[in-house]
């Protein structure tokens, strides 16, 4: 079934690119990326949701980017993150988890038609991490954790003036690793493969 879901997206994809290709006009050639350009791109979210009959999740995320077009085709940047998790009713009814996450690192990103309204690139993302997790419950309790994650992911780009574009990435393959600040503490790795439609963030791209 995901083999199949992922099939779908990228056949679409294909369509898509050939339809705005195909109807593209002597306006859409003023569109698009270029070398030198500079762009600012990232996303905003907030969720709420219910784990279970006790337990509540509140998650905000922000994570803004920066770039640079070395060539026609690539541009590298540096991002940052910055998230929030509230959990209430975690193991009894009263208590709360929080943890707030704060990342800073690099991007490279490749553009399949940087000239072209719109294109599909591939982004490859390292970034070190450092996280606070505070519980409130029948012990108080405060660990810090470190580490660095890793990521890889396709995404679109759709112009909507010359200097504003949509933006799509879909979660596709990713790397965590995370050790808790306390003695004898060993790194918890984490190795994700999305091949579904269960990841997918949107933003919006500013060109200049």
């Amino acid at each position: 079934m995901k083999k199949l879901l992922l099939t779908v997206v990228f056949t679409v994809l294909s369509i898509v690119i050939g339809f705005a290709q195909a109807t593209e006009n002597e306006e859409d050639k003023f569109t698009g990326f270029e070398k030198g350009d500079f762009l600012i791109t990232g996303g905003i979210s907030y969720s709420s949701f219910k784990v279970n009959d006790n337990r509540k999740d509140n998650i905000f995320t922000f994570v803004p980017k920066a770039g640079y077009f070395i060539s026609e085709n690539m541009a590298i940047g540096a991002a940052f993150g910055i998230s929030s998790t509230r959990s209430d009713g975690v193991f009894s009814f009263d208590d709360e988890l929080r943890v707030n996450t704060f990342s800073a690192g690099a991007f490279g990103r490749y553009y399949f038609t940087p000239a072209r309204k719109f294109s599909v690139f591939t982004e490859l993302g390292a970034s070190y991490i450092t996280s606070e997790n505070e519980y409130n419950g029948s012990i108080f309790s405060e660990v810090r954790s470190n580490g660095f994650a890793a990521s890889f992911a396709p995404g679109i780009n759709y112009f909507i003036s010359k200097s504003f574009a949509l933006e799509a990435s879909f979660g596709l393959l990713s790397y965590t690793s995370l050790k808790d600040d306390l003695p004898g503490a060993e790194a918890v790795e984490t190795f994700d493969l999305n091949l579904d439609l269960t990841n997918i963030n949107f933003g919006l791209v500013f060109k200049f």
